[in-house]
């Protein structure tokens, strides 16, 4: 019986060791083919990210260039503003300058009579002349 344990022993230890190197054989062998698959994930990530980053770069361009036209444009809009400014400012003083003027005509045409009284004192003349 002892020879039994003994050899089942030695069957057992045997068997272990077995497993034990197939394990590391195959754990080697999966350590390989992981280190592998990462590098081609590797390469495959960078080259979407080099994407990725040309697009956003491109973008980025478009939009700076987009900035310059509507600052160009702005710089136009601010410069027809200023002449604009400058049209009203002459038509206030314009202005002035023509209410000055129907203020003093106003006052001359006060003074002056209108057509119908014309013709009445025409008509009146005469008659206090001839008494």
């Amino acid at each position: 019986m002892k020879k039994r344990k003994s050899s089942k022993i030695n069957h057992l230890e045997s068997f272990s060791r077995f497993y034990r190197e197939i394990q590391e054989k195959s754990d080697v062998k999966i350590k390989g083919y992981i280190d592998i698959q990462r590098a081609k994930s590797d390469e495959d990530m960078k080259r979407h990210v080099s994407a990725l980053s040309e697009d956003f770069q491109s973008r980025v361009e478009a939009i700076g260039e987009q900035f310059g036209g509507l600052n160009n444009r702005l710089d136009s809009v601010d410069k027809r503003l200023d002449s604009h400014s400058e049209m009203v400012g002459k038509l206030l003083v314009s202005m002035d300058v023509v209410k000055t003027n129907v203020e003093f005509m106003k006052d001359s045409l006060k003074k002056k009579v209108d057509y119908d009284e014309f013709i009445a004192l025409e008509r009146r003349v005469p008659r206090l002349n001839q008494k």
